[in-house]
């Protein structure tokens, strides 16, 4: 049986059947795609070009939770508040935030995975450390400049374009 919303593509990856959505309602789990994204969707639809500049922009101050807590922008694209009473409070959210961010960067391949850890204030000793400070030990790592690191595409701006679609697939669910 196929259930798409109106206007959306009901391709053979987003067949459902009644089972499926029996065995979520009893588990009491939202379902979402099936096929190659089987969960469900943690936030409302995230734009990703919103989400790869929100990024970008973190890069000067880090993604720790206090420096989120102090630029909420990204948090509301990880974990946007919600309209009620028991809404979370804001440093609750950025602590959520941060922690998705850490864990995506984690499981980035190498060595992507330090240099982002780097650039976002993740790796020890990085907290107090500038953005130019920063990207000269990212640029270490694959033995560039740090003028190359920065404005050439195929370094800073992929490894940011890297988490910003792992980060999105965490999102909607197509990891």
């Amino acid at each position: 049986m196929l259930l798409g919303r109106p206007g959306r593509n009901t391709s053979p990856g987003k067949v459902r059947d009644t089972r499926h959505r029996e065995e979520a309602n009893r588990r009491g789990t939202p379902w979402g795609h099936i096929g190659p994204c089987r969960t469900a969707m943690i936030t409302p639809t995230v734009d990703f070009e919103a989400l790869r500049s929100e990024l970008r922009a973190t890069l000067r101050h880090g993604a720790r939770a206090r420096s989120l807590l102090d630029r909420m922008a990204l948090v509301d694209l990880l974990n946007p508040a919600k309209p009620s009473e028991e809404a979370p409070p804001d440093a609750q959210r950025a602590l959520e935030a941060a922690r998705l961010v850490a864990d995506t960067v984690d499981a980035l391949d190498p060595p992507i995975d330090r240099i982002m850890s780097i650039m976002l204030c993740l790796a020890p000793g990085t907290a107090g450390m500038t953005l130019s400070a920063r990207r000269t030990r990212a640029a270490d790592l694959v033995d560039i400049q740090p003028s190359t690191f920065r404005s050439e595409e195929r370094y800073e701006q992929a490894f940011v374009t890297e988490l910003a679609l792992a980060l999105y697939g965490q999102l909607t669910g197509c990891t």
